[in-house]
């Protein structure tokens, strides 16, 4: 019989090794140049906050991940303002990419059996689990994507128009961010 504390213990070690291997993932796709990162910025901030939740670690405290992903950032950065379909081509790509390479790496993981079974084969369980076929969760997303860049559209004008100040503007475009990162988070559309 295994012991639930130990596999718990081991479950959020595999937790924390598969949210790593996304970071390492989407680093180089920033550095192949096939994401922008405005695409990727978003989930790279949740994934941090996912493991400063877990490890408790500094290296994943918020101010420390800001300054490290911007002076990153710069060294990624490639100016061309994205269009809101070449975006979610984009954020499909960066969603497949980790889905495959950390399925990859679970694949790995059973031939070192350096965790569990039935844990590694939960984990595969949620990474493959997405049907292929399913429609409606793509057109749910793009509605809500195209609602988010409609309300940031929305925020800028009423900000240049002088409509709003720019403590108004952080506090709305964060009160957007914060619905987003839920609704990722909670997988409501994916």
């Amino acid at each position: 019989m295994v012991n639930p504390k130990k596999l718990n213990e081991q479950e959020k070690q595999l937790r924390v090794l598969i949210l790593q291997w996304q970071l390492e993932n989407i680093e180089t796709m920033l550095k192949q140049h096939e994401i922008n990162l405005q695409v990727a910025f978003p989930l790279l901030k949740r994934i941090n906050r996912i493991l400063y939740f877990l490890t408790k670690e500094d290296k994943y405290k918020t101010h420390l991940f800001q300054s490290k992903w911007f002076k990153k950032g710069m060294r990624y950065i490639h100016l061309k303002n994205l269009s809101f379909k070449e975006k979610r081509q984009q954020q499909m790509l960066l969603e497949e990419s980790n889905r495959k390479a950390i399925l990859n790496r679970l694949e790995e993981f059973i031939e070192q059996n350096s965790f569990p079974r039935e844990i590694i084969d939960f984990f595969i369980l949620i990474y493959s689990g997405r049907p292929e076929s399913d429609h409606s969760a793509e057109e749910v997303q793009e509605s809500f994507d195209l609602a988010s860049q409609i309300e940031r559209e929305l925020i800028q004008k009423y900000f240049e128009k002088g409509k709003i100040n720019r403590g108004e503007v952080k506090e709305l475009r964060d009160n957007l961010l914060v619905i987003e990162n839920a609704l990722h988070t909670t997988g409501q559309y994916e």
